[in-house]
């Protein structure tokens, strides 16, 4: 599965969940973001930023129509914690013998008989000190990248429902770091905000590629607590 990756400045950046949507602890999903353990895990990993908000390019396999681009997400978003120093990795597709295959399995549905899986996984997370794992990360940013032709990937959808440049973007709270504050999401040009973007229910969106391959669809709807500006 073919992808490039530009991670902007802003923060060098960085599913279906049990029950979609809830809100999830961090700790699951937080490897160290020092640049030793960042080799010996073959993970990607950028410097440790004073930003509050990050952006991100992601370009998958799936061809425009009549063009030679293909179908990309231009995604941007305040975790709605203040500023903070941000940390970031990118998770790839295990290769051998030259060949990448898609793998990548979230660690919190590890237990699952046949989770889905993933091709590429980016975070970012947001603490006073990402270098020092002692300090408690205050939010997080998680965006996975799914293989394509996956079926019951989508919250409320049926096994008809095929995945095609699908990723799936969760915000993730260590507690009441951001009760009152705003959380925006931009893709592709369109805007989410949450007043109280820690409460259960209100991290996880879904997006796949049109029926034309022309654009991307929210599928399953805008998560609770959420709304299109």
């Amino acid at each position: 599965m073919k992808k490039h990756i530009c991670i902007a400045a802003g923060i060098s950046a960085t599913v279906f969940a049990w029950g979609y949507g809830a809100a999830r602890g961090i700790s699951t999903d937080s490897p160290s973001f020092l640049p030793s353990a960042c080799a010996a895990e073959n993970e990607t990993c950028y410097p440790y930023l004073k930003s509050d908000s990050g952006s991100i390019q992601v370009v998958t396999d799936v061809p425009i129509p009549s063009t030679t681009t293909f179908l990309t997400y231009q995604l941007s978003f305040v975790p709605g914690t203040g500023k903070s120093n941000s940390a970031s990795g990118v998770f790839g597709p295990t290769v051998v013998a030259g060949t990448p295959t898609c793998d990548y399995v979230p660690q919190y549905l590890s237990a699952s008989s046949s989770p889905p899986v993933a091709c590429y996984a980016y975070m970012s997370n947001w603490s006073s000190d990402p270098a020092n794992q002692s300090v408690p990360v205050v939010a997080q940013v998680m965006i996975f990248q799914y293989q394509d032709n996956q079926t019951g990937v989508f919250p409320g959808s049926d096994s008809t429902t095929v995945t095609s440049g699908a990723i799936e973007v969760d915000f993730n709270y260590t507690a009441t770091e951001c009760k009152g504050k705003t959380a925006s999401f931009t893709v592709n040009g369109t805007t989410y905000t949450a007043k109280n973007p820690c409460a259960a229910g209100t991290n996880a969106f879904f997006f796949n590629a049109n029926s034309t391959q022309t654009g991307v669809v929210l599928v399953g709807g805008v998560p609770t607590g959420w709304k299109i500006e």
